[in-house]
């Protein structure tokens, strides 16, 4: 026999559907590769950058959503479209541009149908790509056919004045509402550059909904961070390549939403493609807190010279070296540079090196500047249970009375499947409430469950007598659905039900309380409601300002607001004070929106005839964001106490347990050995008491800022003021204890406990015979 003629092996629509599929899993994967293209296509007409407008229409249904980007970069023709989208796997883009193996735009097909419009060189062309895989060019009516004449209703409807192109995706797949687009697109780390605020490029979001609104520009502002680093190395084993590492330093552990929208992180670039955000070798540090504060950019040129020179290898059939056995790029953008490729290794590791240094300080300053004792492993567990403690106090101590979806369900409640939160609640009269409704997806329900509320009082209204469940955000074991509640009348114990046929029902007491308004205790003439408060990045938030009155003003008053960093921290609009009638007050309300993290707050200053005010503004990622909580046992006395709070000190953020306690002292042993720290007895009693601390801490929280939720000024009797602010105190206790327990002593080593005292047991018992 002799060999046959060489047969090219032939693709199917098939392969090429599932590859895409892998690459664009939603919305944003596809805003990737479209963002890019039209990026990249302004750099080839010698632009450094240029507008780019995606505009977003959410459907609900058998109606598909639209998602639409449009530049006035160089256009296609048709016969570009063809070599561009028909064509699989040719290389189409210029040196250094993002694109390598000419699918992206193509693969944004797994979406849904695809429409190209391009005006260039005076014509209008268009092609569609469908979700099928069939490539549909459009030509004029007639013998030529080709692309006819741009007209003046063309370029309108495109919005291209010269030349251009528009992309529209239409989709079945979920996606996102227009808020999260505008809160996440400035975070996506694909995008970083092209969204940079100080960057050539232009990159707005449009509503396609709300077709009266004009397009909201959005960039990725960088958090104010030190430069702890800043160099560039010679990458090893790899004659004349160089990279250039830049490290920032956070004054605060960065929040991270997720992979592709986190701030943390080094962001690794090529010539002009951002591959990846990590922390590169260092995978431990992903779930390291303090990694958190560090972000930064490692660029390397040299990572384009290694695909181009794997590239011409292939296409000369040679064999690839032991340098450069593989591609180094993840066809897929999904994981960035290859961990298996030598390359990679020699690129990462000086990087890697530095961030390990730079967190290992860190971990020492902070063990050093806490004084506190433990082992490793006894801090550990202690910065566990400080992280849960800090959660609870948010929950809790700072929640809403507003509940959301992202509201947490303690599952030891949860047991019949179907629960109301909160199980007792306070309503002011005239006033509306949310309650919750917890459904276990263990139960037979879907979004068409109808549940039936009611209430045994009319002194209660319930707004809606049937709910329906929908989606928790972050939990598919659960369902909520939410119940509102108006007071009419101030009574108490009123029994509110929730209830679905063959399903277990939920309950809730309900009191109805007076909604008086109260005259202001001023210390100042002119003050705002708070001296500090925290606002998200990104987000607005409105801050009330109360004046005297009618000491201060008379009547209605403008107030001056200004800030004293107006870039960074916005004042929107004007403000009025208005007398509130009854009262000795004049209220005012203003809006400020955040723009970017700040290492020190922003002062906000407030003025109104003679007088003036200011507040202290922390732009923060996460609202509920704040100096970590931290707990360390102590080599002092606390003033008879076995815990404190660091207040005095300037620390309210520090519990301080004292070694020397004697109820400490005897299970954690004598200094400077504390020889008992490790033991299961120790870890237990330091659960306990951090457990009362947090609780004590919370309660006081709540009955500070929600004191209308408690009756303890009109009971009469100390007895019953004393049991009452127990049950509060238990309820806390309650939901805190069981997980600052096992945050100390996990189920494994109680089971192993447990083993152990029953073999011990029955050893005792046979030898008793």
């Amino acid at each position: 026999m002799r060999p046959g003629k060489a047969m090219p092996v032939e693709l199917t629509k098939r392969h090429g559907q599932i590859v895409a599929s892998e690459s664009i899993r939603d919305v944003f994967d596809a805003l990737r590769e479209l963002v890019t293209n039209s990026d990249d296509s302004y750099h080839r007409m010698g632009h450094k950058g240029g507008r780019i407008i995606v505009e977003v229409k959410r459907h609900r249904g058998s109606v598909p959503s639209v998602i639409r980007i449009r530049d006035r970069a160089q256009g296609m023709t048709l016969e570009e479209m063809k070599a561009k989208i028909r064509r699989v796997g040719d290389r189409t883009s210029s040196s250094g541009d993002r694109g390598f193996f000419a699918r992206g735009a193509r693969d944004c097909a797994a979406l849904g149908d695809m429409t190209f419009e391009s005006i260039k060189d005076g014509r209008y062309h268009k092609a569609q790509f469908t979700r099928n895989w069939d490539f549909i060019p459009w030509e004029a009516d007639g013998r030529k056919g080709g692309s006819p004449l741009a007209t003046k209703e063309d370029h309108d409807r495109l919005g291209i004045k010269g030349h251009g192109t528009v992309v529209t995706i239409e989709t079945q797949m979920r996606v996102p509402r227009f808020r999260t687009f505008e809160e996440r697109l400035p975070l996506f780390w694909p995008l970083r550059d092209i969204l940079d605020e100080n960057g050539p490029s232009e990159v707005l979001i449009a509503d396609g909904t709300q077709q009266t609104l004009a397009p909201i520009k959005v960039c990725y502002r960088m958090p104010e961070a030190e430069l702890v680093l800043d160099e560039s190395y010679a990458v090893p084993g790899y004659e004349g390549a160089s990279a250039h590492l830049r490290i920032y330093r956070a004054p605060d552990p960065l929040v991270d939403d997720a992979d592709r929208f986190r701030r943390s992180g080094i962001i690794v670039k090529a010539t002009r493609a951002i591959h990846e955000c990590s922390f590169l070798l260092a995978r431990e540090l992903e779930s390291e807190p303090l990694a958190r504060r560090y972000f930064g950019r490692l660029e390397c040129e040299f990572i384009d010279t290694i695909c181009e020179e794997w590239d011409a290898a292939r296409e000369a059939g040679e064999s690839h070296t032991a340098k450069n056995p593989e591609f180094l790029v993840d066809p897929q953008r999904q994981r960035g540079l290859s961990r298996t490729h030598p390359f990679t290794a020699a690129l990462y590791e000086y990087p890697t090196s530095k961030v390990r240094e730079l967190v290992a300080e860190d971990r020492r300053s902070v063990t050093q500047d806490a004084g506190s004792i433990g082992s490793e492993a006894l801090q550990k567990r202690l910065r566990d249970l400080a992280k849960l403690a800090e959660r609870f106090l948010q929950d809790e101590g700072e929640a809403e009375d507003l509940i959301t979806d992202d509201e947490e369900v303690q599952d030891d409640l949860f047991q019949s499947g179907v629960l109301l939160v909160p199980t007792y609640a306070k309503i002011r009269e005239g006033r509306e409430r949310n309650l919750t409704l917890y459904v276990s997806t263990k139960l037979a329900v879907t979004s068409e469950t109808e549940f039936a509320v009611t209430a045994d009082s009319g002194s209660v209204t319930v707004v809606d007598s049937v709910v329906y469940l929908r989606p928790h955000k972050k939990r598919r074991d659960v369902m909520l659905g939410t119940i509102v509640l108006r007071g009419e009348s101030t009574e108490e114990g009123i029994l509110v039900s929730a209830s679905a046929v063959g399903l277990p029902s939920a309950e809730a007491l309900v009191s109805i309380v007076p909604d008086a308004i109260e005259d202001r205790n001023f210390i100042e003439k002119l003050e705002f409601e708070h001296k500090n408060y925290k606002v998200r990045e990104g987000r607005k938030k409105t801050l009330r300002i109360f004046a005297q009155y009618p000491d201060l003003v008379t009547g209605e008053t403008p107030i001056r607001v200004i800030s004293s960093s107006p870039q960074d921290v916005v004042v929107r609009g004007h403000a009025t004070l208005v007398p509130v009638d009854g009262t000795n007050f004049a209220a005012a309300e203003i809006v400020i929106e955040a723009r970017r993290q700040l290492a020190a707050p922003v002062t906000i200053t407030a003025s109104a005839n003679d007088a003036s005010c200011v507040a202290q503004v922390r732009v923060v990622q996460d609202e509920r964001q704040g100096v970590p909580l931290r707990i360390d046992i102590v080599d002092k006395p606390l003033w008879g106490f076995r815990a404190q709070w660091s207040d005095a000190e300037g620390r309210p953020n520090v519990l301080q347990v004292s070694a020397q306690h004697p109820s400490v002292r005897r299970y954690l042993g004598a200094a400077p050995e504390y020889a008992g720290q490790d033991s299961s007895l120790c870890r237990l009693l330091l659960a306990e008491i951090v457990s009362e601390a947090i609780c004590r801490r919370t309660l006081t929280y709540q009955a500070r800022n929600r004191s209308w939720e408690f009756d303890w000024a009109r009971m009469q009797d100390n007895e019953e003021i004393v049991d009452n602010v127990m049950v509060h105190f238990n309820r806390l206790t309650q939901s805190f204890l069981p997980m600052a327990h096992k945050a100390m002593l996990g189920d494994s080593e109680v089971r192993k406990f447990v083993e152990s005292t029953e073999a011990t047991h029955r050893q005792e018992d046979g030898q008793l015979f």
